[in-house]
């Protein structure tokens, strides 16, 4: 019988690398771990969120592995950061928005804010929050708010009587937040949505396909848009409980539940962050509060007993597993592990190679299979190295 031949297309390239006979592509679960590593800052009355190119925002700094903590120019103290590096905070002439070389604007709030606070601040320029404004009565309540890419201030609609505050904003300005104990959605045009459900609920993240994703004490995760209604995210219906807080445009769901255990949902599977550690020792995961699209997620735990932050980067442990099921070349979950090994993994390795990235690099160069340099990096991106991947994409996790 004549060896089957694994024909795949990258780049402008064409690779052919003989199989061995019979050998079937594995298409499977494969596991994800996290490595883990310190953001040395405090949670604090400021929001923590991670932003697209991995920097994390917690007490006011920024930290990015690799630089470590990066103290904002000017004084300022941001609320929120985008993944083009603009961030947005408080200030005494009202939200200035600005990154590390310059401010860019100072909107004014309006006179009858008491007390205003940015939460979220979107890569095509809008900026949400809440506001507490005293009535005439002397009753505070509060208000939603967003800032448009125009810089105007937008006061967003609500019904009387009702204290609303914005949470979450994306690239068209469709807003997610809480109205008087229900998730409030705000459409493109400033149109509201209040949906009504159990006490103590509110939307806490949207995506840019206009799903807002709500946190909820009675019903399982669930997103919800004005034109699909509530969609649930698991189907089992025994996460009560399990409280979101963050997602990505891959709907990777991150959150914690009653006993403080951090998880993340996938394609209506749950796994929690603690067991999926590879570098792990010492370290007690608590809460998990938001994830990029490169997957990597941020929250709140101890390390030896010491309270602090945490940024986890997903690694595939079975060495095949490195991006995302269907991702188009350099296009969303590119280069993203999600448990599973399929032609995605093998195009994102094949692309490296012939580009010569140093991601292809993993084996010593013409080092036959079962020699001990086969499988080590020499610096040199050659077609043992390619090899090497295939056969780790043959035996999948094996």
């Amino acid at each position: 019988m004549p060896a089957h031949r694994l024909i795949v297309a990258a780049a402008s390239a064409v690779a052919v690398i003989a199989a061995p006979s019979g050998a079937q592509a594995p298409f499977g679960p494969c596991p994800i771990g996290y490595v883990i590593e310190e953001v040395p800052l405090s949670d604090s009355d400021l929001t923590l969120m991670i932003a697209e190119d991995g920097t994390v925002l917690a007490e006011g700094k920024l930290y990015r592995s690799g630089e470590g903590v990066i103290v904002p120019p000017f004084g300022l103290r941001p609320y929120c950061v985008n993944s083009t590096g603009v961030m947005a905070a408080k200030t005494s002439e009202g939200i200035t928005i600005f990154d590390m070389d310059h401010i860019i604007a100072t909107v004014p709030c309006p006179p009858e804010a008491e007390r205003i606070w940015p939460e979220a601040i979107s890569d095509s320029g809008y900026v949400v929050g809440g506001m507490e404004i005293d009535e005439p009565a002397q009753i505070p309540y509060y208000r939603g708010f967003r800032i448009n890419p125009d810089l105007s201030f937008e006061v967003l609609d609500q019904p009387q009587n009702t204290s609303c505050y914005a949470n979450a904003v994306n690239i068209y300005g469709q807003v997610a937040g809480r109205c008087s104990g229900d998730p409030a959605y705000w459409e493109s045009d400033g149109t509201f949505h209040r949906v009504v459900m159990e006490a103590n609920n509110e939307g806490v993240d949207i995506d840019d396909q206009g799903e807002m994703l709500i946190q909820t004490i009675g019903v399982p995760p669930a997103l919800w848009s004005p034109g699909t209604g509530l969609r649930s995210l698991t189907d089992h219906g025994l996460d009560a409980g399990f409280w979101p807080w963050g997602m990505n445009l891959l709907d990777h769901v991150v959150g914690d539940n009653v006993s403080a255990e951090p998880w993340i949902l996938m394609d209506g599977t749950y796994s929690f962050l603690q067991a999926a550690l590879v570098n792990g020792d010492g370290w007690d995961l608590a809460w998990a509060r938001g994830i990029n699209d490169a997957g990597q997620i941020v929250g709140i735990g101890s390390h030896n007993g010491v309270h602090m932050c945490y940024l986890l980067t997903p690694v595939g442990l079975c060495g095949s597993d490195v991006t995302t099921a269907g991702a188009a070349p350099n296009g969303l979950g590119y280069g993203v592990p999600d448990g599973e090994t399929n032609t995605s993994d093998l195009n994102y390795f094949v692309n490296a190679w012939v580009a010569g990235d140093t991601n292809a690099d993993i084996t010593t160069m013409n080092a036959p299979a079962g020699d001990p340099a086969y499988g080590q990096p020499d610096g040199l991106v050659t077609a043992a190295d390619l090899q090497h991947y295939v056969n780790l994409w043959i035996n999948g996790c094996s």
